[in-house]
């Protein structure tokens, strides 16, 4: 079993929130994560968004350290922050493995509430990323975040994950620029956040 990372906060069939066991560590932008929701039944997402909030909403954090302070110390000199704040992230569910059958597709049900979210191993990314057609739905994703930056990020990642796969890169390259064929300013700006020697 992978790591667990944190558990669901929040869900509905177009994106899940987690909570991480990481205070400031969301797992990465445009990584893949998934959810057990059954026996042999998990639910695939890509993370588009990570943020690190007050716990009590209507408290807002305030500067604790001097201007010279090593940020780390923050938390050493105040150990009730931890207490204070929590770290969430914003999943696109983007696909499912059922009875053995991976698709990629909205699943017919969303994750349950407090369910564990867990990285994916390199098998599974390399597995569930061989088929392009969940980029068609994380490119349709209502985020708080510019989705064109969540492709790239994914891109980004799933490449590095794959063993830095060229091949892979141009064929997903390629399938987001189909995509978004009619809006050149948003396909320049993914295919720009791309470019793996930049």
């Amino acid at each position: 079993m992978t790591e667990r990372i944190g558990e669901i906060i929040e869900t509905s069939s177009f994106l899940f929130v987690g909570e991480s066991f990481a205070l400031n560590h969301p797992p990465a932008l445009g990584s893949l994560l998934k959810v057990q929701t059954g026996p042999g039944e998990w639910t695939f997402g890509v993370v588009a968004l990570g943020k690190t909030v007050a716990v009590d909403p209507g408290r807002q954090p305030v500067r604790r350290s001097k201007p010279d302070a090593y940020d780390e110390t923050v938390y050493a000199k105040h150990p009730e922050l931890e207490h204070l704040l929590r770290t969430v992230f914003t999943v696109v569910p983007v696909g499912c493995l059922d009875g053995g059958r991976m698709t990629q597709r909205l699943p017919a049900h969303p994750p349950p509430m407090h369910y564990s979210v867990y990285e994916c191993d390199p098998g599974e990314v390399v597995l569930f990323s061989e088929r392009l057609l969940y980029l068609r739905t994380l490119a349709a994703a209502q985020t708080d975040a510019p989705v064109e930056q969540v492709l790239a990020a994914n891109l980004r990642w799933t490449h590095e994950a794959r063993g830095r796969d060229e091949k892979w890169l141009h064929r997903a390259a390629m399938e987001v620029a189909a995509l978004l064929q009619q809006d050149v300013e948003r396909l320049l700006g993914v295919l720009y956040a791309v470019d793996p020697e930049a």
